[in-house]
């Protein structure tokens, strides 16, 4: 990124300086300090020449920067909270269950909502295409161990390959990504935390009915989930909904089997009603990899450092460990008159609100001159997630095969509209 020599501003607020650099630039040309404006000074007494060195050198410059920082001050950022609604909430499903793939993914589809699906090494014989299909339609694969054993109980190599070992199963067999973590038993207190985190960015992994909070923080390697069951009533589920609600934070339900097959089963019907609420109070729903990135994602946005060049203002920001390759975030930003928001030099359109969906995977975003971040005839940039260099068979979204070669920063993964993702990266063998 190209700025001038004069410029290194990487913090907030974004300063341009035009009269200290003008009187920088002008004495520097001279040979002389900036304490030497002043004709008469070296006859002065030792002490009175001292003071108004520093008044010259120190304080006014000083006072000039702050002046100037009122004016040119880059915009701050500010997320949306749960992308534009009250709350939010995560439906996961443990174990991978067939009724699963028999009774949820139906009721869910019909609805348009996704969901996170945990799979064990026994949920994958005979369904890995009904899997692949689910993740397709927009529903996220999660890790739940290999053989669904209790971590604190076996030792570390054993933990690696049940952890790490079987989220590198799942991604080969199912061809997809695997961000989240879920703990068998609710076990989510021990050594195994920092094996988990380690490939993991987030994780579900004890009891609890209180939501996540908006603006605090948690303790995002152990969520906590309330938990279906078969004698558990709607009144209920309704009630951990509204929880959720009443306190603008995000909730997560817990299930396991249908029709009392297992513990924390739930009834077909009992799934729709909860779902149908869910659409009633116009809550946010998706997969936890979805809510819980743009949750982290909120700290990070709204601190980013923004950096001052010749083509505008420049926010960057560091993405962490194991993310989704594509975080669409809803934020609001008072873009100056005259300049755009861009990224991977497409710009971003403003929502009929007017606020901006902006890609955090991305990385950065600038505010320029539109004629800079807009190739000729080019639609408005919708965010997309990054791409692999090492992937070797990918689509582009009008499913067109792409060579690895001609991948540049990466445009081909999953959109996301209404809550859901729509497209996904594809390989054929």
């Amino acid at each position: 990124m190209g700025r001038s020599s004069y410029q290194n501003i990487t913090t907030r607020p974004c300063v341009f300086l035009p009269v200290t650099i003008y009187y920088s630039q002008r004495l520097e040309k001279r040979n002389r300090p900036l304490s030497r404006i002043g004709s008469g000074i070296h006859g002065w007494p030792p002490v009175r020449r001292r003071i108004v060195t520093s008044v010259l050198n120190n304080i006014i410059p000083a006072l000039i920067s702050a002046a100037f920082a009122a004016v040119y001050a880059a915009p701050s950022i500010s997320v949306v909270p749960w992308n534009g609604h009250a709350a939010a909430y995560t439906l996961t499903f443990d174990d991978g269950h067939s009724t699963q793939l028999e009774h949820a993914i139906p009721i869910l589809d019909s609805y348009e909502l996704a969901a996170s699906f945990y799979l064990i090494s026994a949920s994958l014989p005979g369904h890995e295409q009904e899997w692949k299909d689910a993740a397709a339609a927009g529903h996220e694969i999660g890790n739940h161990t290999a053989t669904h054993t209790n971590l604190d109980s076996i030792p570390s190599d054993s933990v690696t390959k049940e952890v790490v070992g079987f989220k590198d199963t799942l991604e080969q067999i199912l061809e997809v990504d695997i961000t989240t973590f879920v703990f068998p038993y609710f076990a989510g207190s021990g050594a195994a935390i920092p094996t988990v985190a380690s490939a993991h960015f987030m994780a579900r992994g004890q009891f609890g009915d209180s939501p996540i909070s908006w603006e605090s923080d948690a303790d995002w390697m152990e969520l906590p989930a309330t938990v279906a069951n078969t004698n558990v009533p709607l009144s209920q589920y309704r009630a951990w909904i509204d929880n959720a609600a009443a306190q603008s934070g995000w909730g997560l339900l817990c299930v396991h089997g249908f029709d009392g097959e297992t513990c924390c089963s739930i009834e077909p019907d009992m799934l729709d009603d909860i779902c149908a609420y869910l659409v009633q109070k116009n809550i946010w729903v998706a997969p936890m990899s979805v809510i819980g990135s743009y949750r982290l994602a909120k700290p990070i946005l709204e601190s980013a450092p923004a950096l001052e060049d010749a083509d505008g203002i420049t926010y960057s920001w560091d993405i962490p460990d194991n993310f989704p390759l594509s975080v669409p975030v809803l934020v609001e930003l008072s873009v100056p008159s005259g300049l755009a928001v861009v990224q991977a030099n497409h710009v971003i359109a403003a929502e009929p609100d007017g606020t901006y969906r902006i890609d955090f995977a991305a990385g950065e975003m600038k505010l320029s001159d539109p004629g800079t971040g807009r190739r000729p005839g080019a639609r408005p940039y919708r965010p997309r997630a990054r791409v692999p260099h090492s992937e070797e068979r990918l689509f582009s979204v009008d499913g067109a095969r792409v060579d690895a070669g001609d991948i540049s920063a990466g445009v081909y993964v999953r959109r996301y509209a209404g809550g859901r993702a729509q497209l996904k990266v594809r390989g054929v063998k």
